[in-house]
């Protein structure tokens, strides 16, 4: 019997609301069918692990317009509905504050050879509003100073390539100050740069997600690594669906589910393994996850997941390896 491998994105319309492309086990208990959740009058969408979005609850129209925006992969800032503005899960509790009135500002990696600085600047109760955005880079050596004094409104980022820095080490400091005369202070983030460490090893949030399907049995696999606040996890998980009637359904079935991770620092240099499995004879889902503290960074094989469902004398098996970058 052919066993198909289709990704997440082929037939997630198809699923039986199993898959959740939120990989934070705490969040997904929060949010809703819709990845969101609300506080106070501000509502928090979860599009995928490291992009969220806060807009005002009350407008229902543009509830309706973040809802329609696919979950799970890379948000482009073109996509971002007007009064929506993206925030990340480490700065989320100064957008909440700043949904009136404010900006903020993130500074990242990007990919292995440029520097990614994003943020948004709004008005009161969600309109638009805008600010001034100024980047500096302060080498160990001195000089340079500032690289970067605009305009910004709304959503926004910029990209600099490593040419940028004259592969000198130093501080990368972004500050936006907006046009809010409430605003008592600028929003602002620093990165440390060292061109002998940086783009040798990933440091973001990667998974896989899979569904392996013969007949009418199928399992919706993924493994994947998360960056929480106080700790990471490598975790492999696995649910099983059965095609009764006109639709999958989720069902019991026997299911065995292992994680095998390395933990890496920068640049590269290999720390530990851990690795972890469940099994069942008799269940819907089964997730099994390895945890860390302190930094974990990665390259290709740093994290594979092992899968196997039995039901119906049908048998199903996969095995995952996350795609990390940055390792030639």
């Amino acid at each position: 019997m052919t066993t198909s491998v289709l990704t997440l994105n082929d037939v997630v319309s198809t699923t039986a609301g199993s898959f959740s492309t939120i990989s934070d086990p705490i969040m997904r208990a929060i949010v809703n069918a819709n990845n969101e959740f609300q506080i106070d009058d501000v509502l928090v969408t979860l599009i995928n692990d490291s992009q969220w979005l806060v807009s005002d609850a009350s407008n229902g129209t543009l509830k309706t317009s973040i809802r329609a925006i696919t979950k799970g992969v890379p948000l482009d800032i073109g996509d971002i509905p007007t009064g929506a503005y993206w925030t990340t899960p480490k700065e989320i509790e100064d957008a909440l504050i700043k949904i009136w009135c404010g900006c903020r500002v993130a500074i990242e990696p990007h990919g292995c050879d440029s520097i990614r600085i994003f943020g948004s600047c709004n008005g009161f109760f969600g309109t638009n509003g805008g600010g001034v955005l100024t980047v500096s880079f302060t080498p160990g050596g001195g000089n340079i100073g500032e690289i970067l004094n605009e305009e910004v409104s709304n959503n926004f980022e910029f990209f600099f390539n490593l040419s940028t820095f004259h592969n000198q080490d130093g501080a990368i400091l972004a500050i936006a100050d907006s046009h809010c005369t409430t605003e008592v202070s600028p929003a602002e983030a620093g990165f440390n740069f060292d061109p002998a460490t940086f783009g040798t090893c990933d440091l973001k949030n990667r998974r896989i997600d899979e569904i392996i399907t013969s007949g009418t049995e199928r399992m919706l696999v993924s493994t994947y690594f998360n960056d929480l606040t106080f700790s990471a996890t490598h975790n492999a998980e696995i649910f099983s669906e059965t095609f009764i009637g006109t639709s999958w359904q989720k069902s019991r079935a026997s299911l065995s589910v292992s994680v095998d991770a390395n933990r890496r620092g920068v640049p590269c240099n290999f720390i530990e393994s851990k690795d972890d499995d469940e099994s069942c004879g008799n269940c819907k889902h089964r997730i099994t996850r390895v945890t860390w503290s302190g930094l974990c960074a990665h390259c290709d094989g740093d994290l594979i997941g092992d899968f196997s469902k039995v039901r119906n004398s049908i048998t199903l098996t996969r095995n995952q390896s996350v795609d990390f970058e940055c390792c030639e």
